[in-house]
């Protein structure tokens, strides 16, 4: 007996036990990597191009702006903002960086290049102090950033094509002082060997300013600490505006605590800041951010209990606060001790409206109170894990509740907090993103949502899938929004099973000579997975969700750890490598490939060697799998014919000419309940000029390819997983996949089951 059985629409994952068989009909993923449900279909997703450098004549440089793992975006009106605990960037849409402070020195030396005929790299490090002499003087220290490229000029906007970060230094008796950088330099001129350089030394926020004397302030360089991702960002970020002038007291400390009124300031908290820090965004001017009045030094010590006195000898600072959000007018500071020094981990503070220097209400020293409250600990171990805004309140996430705060509009209880004590909270720290009018975020119970009143766990059925895949819970997380196509991202060091990104063993070189390097600080970005630790350059599952469609689904991000939205409306992604991704709508369709990777910044195992690991650009690896499918009866069946369709796409970038062979993917058929063994493997292709000869169809979307597939399967039940991973061998070209539909043909065997006694008298 023939018959066949059509499945369309293709949906996202569905985790429900008990939907394991299907016959025929709307079909969901059972599994799968870098598929995406649209309308109905199974796409691989889009290409992550780089956002690249174009500087004049020079060549574009992509911008990777240190190995670090910068935690976001904030923007003002003019301008965007690139942050980390440890660094900030004023940055443009080409990715071109200038300060967004004071810089500790202006130098001139040499950088080293490779020439790229040779394919010898280029040793990364900077000499500086003219003639080499072991008494320079040292103006470059481990954690500095270095800013490269065009001619500087402070009066342009983004005048730096790169940014390095420095691992290493000393001062040698031949080469003089010598800075370490963190990868392999790009000359912006492609000049081989060693090239003059103009370089702006950007300090670590962490580092200590304090006013000098003579030409301008003084800083301690403070380099920043070993920083693996092990759960999130225990930091935050906001823009204030300062409605208040405050001048500070006649201490050493004057030049550094003053605060202009009605400036815009960057507020930055983390728990590796002993002292946040305030950053004048704009000079009140048109020509914001181009004079050296506006690049002032980040102020510090204004984070204090003002209720004993505004100076910092008699006014106790308030140390380690992880997050911070601004709401109707003031800068709320969350999990920071109490004003003597306990309940850091439920205590927040809040500042004057329009004023960050004063956070007590009242006559100080006579009336004043201290502006926190401490929460009770409610239920367990109930720690505040993130601070966000949600409309005209904020919300204090914790570990199993939330709190909100509305404004009451009094100056001494300014707001009311009532807690939703739905025993689900926020599992990571730092973990949550607004979007839609929400927050959403990762909890035990699964991804979910809190719209002011309660906590929705997203998809039920997900979490089954997720906990028997061993992918959710213990895992530490970030979370990304892609506003454009209004997507949530759920990052997660989680291991994959399916690895499609090569193994990271590279060569080592030995390079230029050069004086032995000595052994960089543990200062880089690393990635810890559970049990294993692998770099930055490692790639992991990330659950994406779809606020349109309802839908779920895998993708694996190289490197990829946080979203942004710049003022324009576009979305960049942040790779832990410091490279940024250009998600904008115009760039990413049209684009089929992943960026390269360049992991350039590890020792080898001898001190004048450096490991390179270089994974290409890409098109991107994708698979999806069918549920196990019965067509409705448990008896034996034999496929004959598949007819599959695969939906035609734009991009071109992926292939040389019309005369390409494309790989449109190769299916598995399995059978019987046993995913361990292929049971036949069908090679789908056809020519360039081929798909590029159909005609869009009647809704101008890309047409429909047809194929049709002759296997000779036997079976009960049977699974379909589609690939677009080239054969071994193959010289054909890979590209998108996208499954339309497919339809089944198959024989009712004789079955081979046998009868039993059961139910016999």
């Amino acid at each position: 007996m023939r018959a066949s059985g059509r499945f369309s629409p293709l949906t996202g994952l569905e985790g429900a036990r008990q939907a394991e068989q299907f016959s025929a009909g709307k079909i969901p993923m059972r599994g799968g990597f870098n598929m995406t449900p649209v309308d109905g279909e199974w796409w691989s997703r889009n290409g992550r191009p780089v956002l690249e450098n174009i500087t004049g004549d020079n060549p574009p440089v992509i911008a990777q702006l240190g190995n670090i793992q910068w935690n976001g975006i904030l923007s003002t009106n003019s301008r965007d903002y690139i942050w980390s605990p440890d660094y900030v960037l004023d940055i443009n849409s080409e990715g071109l960086v200038n300060q967004a402070y004071w810089e500790s020195a202006i130098l001139t030396g040499n950088m080293v290049a490779a020439d790229p005929g040779t394919g010898d790299p280029a040793l990364p490090w900077f000499q500086y102090g003219g003639t080499p002499s072991p008494t320079t003087p040292q103006e470059i220290f481990v954690g500095d950033l270095l800013l490269t490229g065009p001619a500087p000029d402070r009066s342009q906007r983004g005048d730096y094509g790169q940014c390095y970060r420095v691992i290493a230094e000393e001062n040698d008796a031949t080469y003089g002082r010598i800075a370490y950088l963190d990868r392999y330099w790009t000359s912006p001129t492609n000049t081989p060997g060693s090239e003059p350089t103009e370089v702006r030394v950007i300090p670590s926020l962490r580092s200590i300013w304090t006013a000098g004397t003579g030409s301008g302030p003084t800083v301690d360089h403070q380099p920043p600490a070993a920083r693996v991702i092990i759960e999130g960002s225990r930091a935050g970020a906001t823009t204030f505006d300062q409605l208040v002038t405050f001048d500070a007291d006649s201490s050493a400390l004057e030049s550094v605590t003053s605060f202009l009124g009605r400036r815009t300031y960057l507020v930055i908290t983390a728990s590796t800041l002993e002292k946040p820090v305030a950053i004048l965004l704009d000079s009140g001017t048109s020509s914001d951010q181009s004079s050296d009045t506006a690049l002032a030094v980040p102020r510090q010590y204004w984070f204090r209990d003002t209720s004993v006195s505004f100076t910092g000898a008699d006014s106790p600072q308030i140390p380690h606060p992880y997050f911070c959000c601004a709401s109707n007018g003031r800068v709320i500071i969350g999990r920071a001790q109490d004003h003597q020094g306990g309940f850091e981990s439920r205590t927040i503070w809040y500042s004057g409206r329009g004023n960050i220097t004063v956070w007590h209400t009242g006559v100080q020293n006579e009336t004043s109170a201290p502006n926190y409250v401490t929460f009770d600990q409610s239920v367990g171990l109930n720690d505040i894990r993130g601070l966000l805004p949600l409309g005209n309140r904020f919300v204090v996430h914790r570990r199993h509740s939330q709190m909100v705060a509305s404004y009451t509009g009094a100056n001494e209880s300014p707001f009311a907090i009532t807690e939703n004590s739905q025993d689900i909270g926020l599992e990571a720290y730092g973990a949550v993103v607004l979007a839609g009018g929400a927050h959403f975020f990762p909890t035990d119970a699964g991804p979910a949502a809190f719209d002011g009143q309660s906590v929705t766990p997203l998809g039920g059925e997900i979490r089954a899938h997720l906990v028997t895949m061993g992918f959710w819970f213990g895992e530490p997380f970030a979370v990304g929004h892609d506003r454009e196509r209004k997507l949530i991202y759920f990052f997660t060091s989680h291991v994959r099973q399916q690895d499609v990104i090569p193994s990271p063993a590279g060569p080592i070189y030995a390079g230029l000579p050069r004086p032995p390097a000595p052994t960089p600080p543990e200062n880089r970005v690393v990635y810890e997975s559970p049990g294993t630790r692998t770099p930055f350059y490692s790639a992991a599952p990330t659950l994406v969700y779809s606020m349109d469609r309802q839908a779920w689904f895998f993708d694996d991000q190289p490197s990829l750890g946080a979203l942004g939205q710049v003022k324009a409306g576009g979305t960049w992604g942040l790779r832990l490598d410091g490279t940024i991704l250009n998600l904008n709508d115009g760039t990413v369709p049209g684009a089929g490939l992943d960026a390269a990777v360049d992991c350039s910044s590890q020792y080898g195992s001898e001190p004048n060697q450096l490991s390179r690991i270089l994974i290409p650009a890409a098109p991107v690896d994708a698979f999806v799998e069918s549920p196990w499918i019965s067509f409705g009866t448990l008896e034996r069946k034999m496929v004959t014919k598949i007819l599959l369709q695969l939906r035609a796409w734009p991009a071109t970038d992926v292939y040389d000419s019309d005369q390409d062979i494309m790989h449109g993917c190769t299916l598995d058929i399995l059978t019987n309940g046993d995913a361990t063994v292929v049971r036949e493997t069908i090679q789908v292709s056809y020519k360039v000029e081929v798909m590029r000869s159909l005609d869009l169809d009647e809704n101008r979307q890309q047409p429909l390819m047809l194929f049709e597939l002759s296997p000779r399967v036997s079976g009960e039940n049977f699974k379909f997983i589609f690939r677009n991973a080239l054969p071994v061998g193959s010289t054909h070209k890979k590209g998108p996949m996208r499954v339309a539909n497919f339809e089944v043909f198959y024989d009712q065997d004789e079955s081979n089951r046998p009868l039993t006694s059961m139910g016999k008298q």
